[in-house]
């Protein structure tokens, strides 16, 4: 995975709720407003914060766990009654993430967001296995737009943020 992360660069397109896109990849990540316009602009990377990075080499379950320890967020690890799968709550005031993690697969399932006991949204991951990778959607995205002022990277914060509706506002 890590050799082959270096031929091709991870890269991620995750499209939102009010049309905004959130795209990171080896040109770096950002916040594309849907009139094409960059709102905002972080370093790469920023947007795998919180997500399985198989290239890296570690367990998703403790990645999620590092990156919530880096910004100094407590959390809690419990393994389900399946035995297969494990979830993370990151407690990040007043948002608590919820990961699903298969530990057979090594993947997340899904990201709950938690308001106290009730959930005000959800991002669920499905994993393709045979795909034409000459599908347009499958095409990683390129160019930065250098107008934009970088930000620093939030971290594992920019889940919670989204979730409050306040990433890069």
């Amino acid at each position: 995975m890590y050799g082959t992360s270096n031929l091709h660069s991870p890269w991620l397109k995750l499209k939102l709720a009010d049309g905004a896109t959130l795209v990171d990849s080896k040109a770096g990540a950002l916040v594309v407003e849907p009139d094409e316009n960059t709102r905002t602009r972080y370093p790469q990377g920023s947007f795998f914060r919180g997500l399985a990075r198989p290239w890296m080499g570690l367990h998703t379950m403790d990645l999620v766990r590092r990156d919530a320890a880096e910004r100094r967020i407590p959390f809690e690890t419990e393994v389900l009654d399946n035995g297969r799968e494990v979830q993370v709550s990151v407690l990040a005031e007043p948002i608590t993430l919820v990961y699903t993690i298969d530990l057979e697969a090594d993947l997340v399932r899904t990201v709950q967001f938690r308001r106290g006991h009730k959930s005000v949204g959800q991002l669920e991951f499905e994993y393709l296995q045979d795909i034409d990778a000459n599908r347009a959607e499958f095409t990683a995205p390129s160019g930065l737009d250098t107008r934009v002022s970088l930000r620093d990277n939030q971290g594992i914060l920019w889940l919670a943020q989204l979730a409050n509706g306040a990433l890069a506002k």
